[in-house]
This record gives C-alpha cells, structure tokens and sequence, in this order.
C-alpha cells in the first residue's frame, strides 16, 4: 500500500492538531505517509467521548513528562 501509493483508507494513529493529541482515525496513506485524515460523523455524545479520551492522551502525557 506504502510502496505502490495507493492511497487507501486505513485507521492510522498520528497527531490531530485539532485535538492536541495522536489517535487513530481513518486516513488517506500513501508513499509520503498520511495525506489526509477523515473525521466520521459523530453524535453529540460521541464526540464527547471521543474528546474526553483526547484529554485523557493529553494529561498522561504532560503527568509523564513531567516525571523524569
């Protein structure tokens, strides 16, 4: 999929600016890595959610930097 560039959709972990963490969701690989990332559709509830587990990636990542 890498080598030939095919540009298919697979869920991908990388960061998401806009949630200030890195999560796995469907995006466009190719050769040059993640083209794009697609972000399904989402009730209010799982948006909620899925926000709560980007806060939950971001706190343990500033407790664990923190720890040295």
């Amino acid at each position: 999929m890498i080598a030939a560039d095919e540009q298919a959709v697979f869920p991908v972990g990388s960061y998401i600016a806009r949630y200030g963490a890195s999560l796995s969701l469907p995006s466009v690989v190719g050769r040059d890595g993640v083209r794009e990332v697609l972000s399904p559709e989402m009730s209010d509830d799982e948006a909620r959610g899925f926000e709560r587990s980007a806060e939950t990636l971001r706190s343990a990542l500033a407790t664990s930097a923190g720890v040295r």
